[in-house]
């Protein structure tokens, strides 16, 4: 059925373009409208001095960013070599080993006694099943009464009653 139905939609745009407004000249070409010749070597020439412009502007605006950089790369450099002094090398001292952990054995507590209690097997059943005997009283059983369904009027008289419920009361949901 999707099958279908995205192929009547597929229809119906191509008929739109074929039909509606402007449809006629759609599938037209264009010959009124000549296309431009340009040769190979005017597009060359003109990428060319476009990226000579673009490249040159680029080049000047890293320039200066790179010659404020330097100038103050420069300048802190001085400032620091000049204002720090020479400290004296001295050794640090190894730190003192650390002594080996101590295990803390666990606690015990005091076992419980538990008291035990004897448990005894039930009595086998004094008639085994499978030993043979006939059960009589599945013989004298009366079948059980067959249950009563409704009439297909009933059901429908009881269905109609059950949807005119549902709309009064859907109808006094709204109003509310």
């Amino acid at each position: 059925m999707k099958f279908l139905m995205f192929n009547v939609v597929v229809i119906g745009a191509l008929a739109y373009l074929a039909v509606g407004p402007g449809g006629a000249d759609f599938f037209k070409t264009d010959t009124a409208v000549p296309v431009p010749v340009v040769s190979k070597e005017d597009i060359a020439a003109k990428a060319k001095e476009l990226y000579e412009q673009v490249y040159a502007e680029r080049m000047n605006e890293a320039e200066k960013f790179f010659s404020m950089v330097d100038k103050e790369v420069t300048d802190d450099e001085t400032d620091t070599i000049v204002a720090a002094e020479p400290k004296p090398a001295t050794q640090e001292a190894a730190p003192a080993p650390r002594p080996a952990p101590v295990k803390k054995a666990p606690v015990l507590t005091a076992a419980k006694e538990i008291p035990v209690v004897a448990v005894h097997k039930a009595p086998p059943p004094a008639a085994p099943v499978g030993t043979g005997k006939v059960i009589v009283t599945a013989q004298k059983m009366e079948p059980a009464p067959a249950p009563k369904f409704m009439t297909p009027r009933q059901r429908a008289r009881e269905l109609n009653r059950l949807v005119q419920d549902m709309e009064i009361f859907f109808a006094d949901k709204l109003a509310n």
